[in-house]
């Protein structure tokens, strides 16, 4: 799976990557399923990657409090340990701030929200 990250957001993209119509575009999939949902421009694109988590700014665990976390190792051995009731969210830095784009499942893995 792939994901591609411009200015505010994180976009899961078909494998492929580019559109056969237009090589100037990335496919942007349903998040749950390989359904295509959109589109976006490649020239929007930041980076790509094939996780969430090396897209991601920070990791955030909230709920009891807002405590964050340069890598997303490091956070989930935090929430295991010491915020076991928190909720653990990937975030990216915006123009808007710091908004949450992940939120980690019971598997342990990040998806996008």
């Amino acid at each position: 799976m792939k994901y591609v990250r411009t200015k505010n957001y994180v976009f899961r993209v078909a494998e492929d990557i580019m559109l056969a119509t237009s090589p100037m575009r990335y496919a942007v999939l349903d998040k749950k399923e390989d359904i295509r949902i959109g589109s976006i421009c490649v020239n929007d694109a930041i980076a790509q990657s094939d996780t969430i988590e090396e897209l991601c700014d920070e990791f955030v665990i909230d709920e009891i409090g807002h405590y964050q976390y340069g890598d997303f190792e490091t956070a989930k051995a935090m929430l295991e340990t010491i915020h076991e009731k928190g909720k653990l969210y990937g975030a990216i830095w915006t123009d808007r701030g710091l908004i949450y784009i992940a939120k980690m499942n019971e598997e342990g893995a990040l998806e996008l929200l």
